[in-house]
């Protein structure tokens, strides 16, 4: 998954009104919100309407938080969450979190009583697009999603967002990778001007890496590694 594509904001709103931190479980279903507005093809492509959607994603995304929870994060303006991005880890487990409050018992219960609208055999093709592993061309931390809110766009929240990612990631990790769908230049331009570089293309989607050069670094986020 990647960036929605970008569009401008109805207002300018001062960066230091944005306070970033972890994404709660509070934020959940406006995090599924946001997402379901900024990739409706997704919606169209998997789901029978969007409240199956939802269902499921909140579900994805509470399991995301709890075993991503220090590299989930979170943009919010006046109570409001406008932005967030989950980067996942390697070698973190994510069974450990299903047995965790009931979660795996809930999540049966919604299959089985069709909140998220499936059949068993695409949910299991869903599963494993979640715990596919990274192409042989990437390695280190995924950007699983990162997402803005549309009045909230072009006025640097993504890239702060990326840039926390990225000093989650140091010393730890040399680099970070992400999707980026192919018919969306503007979030490719964007990626390659942060330092993002294509290492495989195809019809649909780029792979992007992003490696980690202390030039590029700004001092800001430096000593802010969020796996220590």
């Amino acid at each position: 998954m990647q960036s929605e594509p970008s569009s401008p904001s109805a207002a300018p709103v001062p960066a230091a009104a944005v306070a970033y931190g972890c994404m709660e479980s509070a934020d959940i279903a406006a995090a599924v919100r946001l997402y379901l507005e900024s990739f409706p093809h997704r919606v169209r492509r998997w789901f029978r309407d969007r409240a199956h959607a939802e269902c499921f994603y909140a579900d994805v995304f509470e399991l995301m938080r709890m075993a991503y929870g220090p590299t989930c994060f979170a943009a919010h303006h006046g109570g409001r969450l406008v932005g967030y991005l989950i980067l996942t880890v390697p070698h973190t487990s994510l069974t450990r979190p299903l047995w965790r409050g009931g979660f795996l018992l809930r999540v049966v219960g919604h299959v089985l009583t069709g909140r998220f609208g499936w059949s068993l055999a695409i949910l299991a093709h869903a599963v494993a697009a979640v715990l596919r592993p990274a192409p042989p061309a990437v390695d280190g931390p995924h950007v699983y999603v990162v997402a803005v809110a549309p009045g909230y766009r072009s006025q640097g929240i993504g890239t702060a967002l990326l840039f926390r990612a990225r000093a989650a990631c140091v010393p730890r990790f040399g680099q970070l990778w992400l999707y980026a769908e192919a018919d969306n230049q503007r979030a490719v331009t964007l990626y390659e001007r942060l330092g993002f570089r294509t290492v495989h293309a195809d019809p649909t989607q780029h792979t992007m890496v992003w490696e980690f050069r202390e030039d590029r670094f700004p001092p800001t986020e430096r000593g802010q590694g969020g796996f220590e």
